[in-house]
């Protein structure tokens, strides 16, 4: 059983990896999650506990029920493993250019679309909220 502490993406993230490789697990996040990211955990058939507006306070339970139980917690952030795969990002944004000029790589963003006009970019959102709608405007 694996166990996440999240505010909607690493539980998504993680809830179809264990999806696809027919694992289960517990995704506890706060409240005030959105919804739509907690109905796409559901679709996958993990649980989800919804306690709190504080994802602080539901990392701490999460973590307490995977120690309780001897389950796996996966850390978001906090995890060598986790930090590692994080690091290989500038490689896999290299490789999907193939060869073009990548121009900036913003990270956790509350940007303008005008600072992003005509520049081929990469937005890397580390707990920032960037909407699809600016990812758009930043890649024509």
């Amino acid at each position: 059983m694996q166990v996440i502490g999240s505010t909607g993406n690493h539980g998504l993230g993680v809830s179809n990896a264990l999806a696809t490789l027919g694992g289960h697990g517990i995704v506890y996040v706060p409240q005030n999650a959105s919804a739509s990211k907690v109905a796409a955990i559901k679709r996958f058939g993990i649980e989800v506990r919804s306690v709190g507006t504080d994802s602080g306070a539901n990392e701490v339970l999460a973590r307490a029920e995977a120690a309780e139980n001897g389950w796996t917690y996966i850390s978001p952030y906090n995890d060598p493993d986790i930090v590692a795969g994080q690091g290989t990002i500038a490689v896999e944004l290299l490789e999907q250019l193939d060869g073009r000029r990548l121009d900036a790589v913003f990270a956790a963003a509350r940007i303008r679309r005008s600072e992003l006009a005509g520049r081929r970019v990469a937005v890397v959102s580390c707990g920032g909220n960037i909407s699809s709608k600016t990812l758009v405007a930043a890649l024509t």
